[in-house]
C-alpha cells in the first residue's frame, strides 16, 4: 500500500499502461515507482471486503465470438457531435463493433455511455465502451456498469485513464479511487457473482464482457506481470495501445500464449495523416517509426503487420482509431475486406 501515497495516480496494481518506456512516469519526471518493484498478484484495498475467484467465461457476445474463429474489426467514435453528424457513414463500412473512448488523453468530449446509447440507437451495432478510473470514484464506476447494461452495451474496457490533455497541461484533477486491474475485479464481481467490492447484491447482474488495456512498449517482463494479473482480475480480451509495426507487440503476443491461448487481442491502429501521427507519437513518448506518406498506403502497412502478427496464433482483431474522421474507415473497410 505504500505504493498508494508515492503514485500520482494512486494506483496499486502498477505500472499503470502511462508509463513510458524509459521507465519515467507519465506524471511527474521521474522513475516509475513501480518500475523496479511491483507486484506479482493482484492488490485489493480494504474497501474490497469481497474476494471472489473469478473464473473464465465462454465469450458471449458476437465480436468475441467471431475473432475467436475469424478476423474481426472495431472502429473508434470519439464521442463529439462532429462524429454524430457523419454517422452516416457507417453503414458503408460495416465494422464488427464500435469503440467509445472516455474522455481520451483527458480532454473534454461527450460523456462515454450517453453516447454510447446515442449509437445503440442509431446503429444497433455492438459496443465497447471504454471506461476510466481517472473520473470517477467507485460509487460512479459501479453507477456507470449499470448503466452500460441498460442500455444495452456488450463490451467494458476498463482503463486507469490518461492524466494529461492532448496539449501535455493538467485538464482537470484525476480521482483515481481504483486502478484498471480493481476495476477489471470489480466489473466482474458485478457480473458474475451480482454483488459489489462491499458484498452488496445488487439488483440485476450486467451482462459484460471486461477487457483491458495492453501496452507493447513497456519492458517485456513488466507486461507480462500486468497481462497476468489483468487476467487474474477477469479481463477477457486486449486492446493495444497505438501499434505502427510488429516487434513492439509481438513478443508479447507469444506471452499471451503462455499465459492463456485463447484470450482475444485487438491490435490498435491509427490511420490518419502521417506527419500528425509523427506529432503525436512524440507527445504520446511512442518510438518514432518510419510511416508511409498517404493514409491509403497507411492502411496497406497496417494489414501487412497484421498478417504477420496472426501467425502467432493469439486470436486476433484490430482496433482502428481515425481521431474521428471517419472518412478514413471507409479506406480501412475496403482494404481490409480484400484481405481477409
Amino acid at each position: 500500500m505504500k505504493a498508494l501515497k508515492r503514485c500520482p495516480k494512486r494506483v496499486l496494481n502498477g505500472p499503470c499502461g502511462g508509463m513510458k518506456n524509459d521507465g519515467r512516469c507519465e506524471i511527474a519526471d521521474a522513475e516509475c515507482v513501480f518500475l523496479k518493484n511491483y507486484p506479482s498478484e493482484l492488490v485489493l484495498d480494504p474497501g474490497f471486503r469481497e474476494k471472489l475467484v473469478i473464473k473464465p467465461r465462454k465469450p458471449f457476445t458476437k465480436l468475441l465470438s467471431k475473432v475467436k474463429e475469424k478476423t474481426a474489426w472495431i472502429a473508434e467514435m470519439p464521442p463529439r457531435f462532429d462524429v454524430v453528424k457523419r454517422i452516416d457513414l457507417l453503414r458503408k463500412v460495416k465494422p464488427d463493433a464500435l469503440g467509445i473512448p472516455d474522455n481520451p488523453l483527458g480532454t473534454l468530449h461527450i460523456e462515454a455511455s450517453s453516447f454510447a446509447a446515442y449509437l445503440k440507437n442509431k446503429t444497433n451495432a455492438e459496443l465497447m465502451v471504454h471506461v476510466t478510473c481517472r473520473d470517477l470514484n467507485r460509487l460512479a464506476l459501479k453507477s456507470r456498469i449499470l448503466g452500460l447494461h441498460l442500455i444495452k452495451a456488450e463490451h467494458v474496457l476498463a482503463l486507469t485513464g490518461d492524466h494529461l490533455s492532448m496539449g501535455g497541461e493538467r485538464y482537470s484533477t484525476g480521482v483515481f479511487d481504483l486502478d484498471s486491474m480493481r476495476l477489471i475485479y470489480l466489473t466482474r464481481l458485478l457480473s458474475d457473482y451480482g454483488v459489489d467490492e462491499m458484498g452488496k447484491k445488487i439488483e440485476e447482474k450486467p451482462r459484460l464482457q471486461v477487457g483491458a488495456g495492453l501496452n507493447p512498449y513497456i519492458p517485456l517482463e513488466i507486461e507480462a506481470s500486468r497481462i497476468s494479473r489483468k487476467l487474474e482480475a477477469g479481463a477477457e480480451f486486449f486492446v493495444t495501445q497505438l501499434v505502427f509495426e510488429k516487434d513492439p507487440v509481438e513478443n508479447v503476443l507469444r506471452k499471451i500464449l503462455e499465459l492463456r491461448e485463447n484470450v482475444p487481442v485487438f491490435v490498435s491502429f491509427l490511420l490518419y495523416e502521417p506527419e500528425r501521427i509523427r506529432k503525436l507519437l512524440k507527445l504520446m513518448g511512442i518510438p518514432a517509426v518510419e510511416l508511409p506518406e498517404t493514409v491509403e498506403k497507411l492502411a496497406e502497412k497496417y494489414l501487412e503487420v497484421f498478417a504477420e502478427l496472426r501467425k502467432i496464433g493469439v486470436p486476433l482483431g484490430v482496433y482502428v482509431s481515425t481521431l474521428g474522421k471517419l472518412e478514413y474507415l471507409r479506406i480501412w473497410g475496403e482494404h481490409f475486406a480484400h484481405s481477409v
